[in-house]
């Protein structure tokens, strides 16, 4: 099953990869992958598409 509130943290973050320069994001960011991929490699790959389209989002906001 899939969680939209769980997807908006992956887009949120990287939202936020996106726009700031900083290393605690970066470290959310590892941290939720590690996270995601304790679920099974599928959804570590799933963790990262929705992290991938946070930072291209935030090419709007730049």
């Amino acid at each position: 099953m899939f969680n939209w509130f769980y997807a908006s943290i992956g887009v949120a973050l990287g939202i936020a990869g996106g726009v700031f320069s900083g290393i605690i994001v970066y470290i959310c960011i590892v941290g939720f992958l590690i996270f995601s991929t304790t679920f099974g490699i599928e959804w570590g790959l799933i963790a990262l598409g929705e992290v991938f389209i946070g930072f291209m989002v935030s090419k709007f906001f730049t």
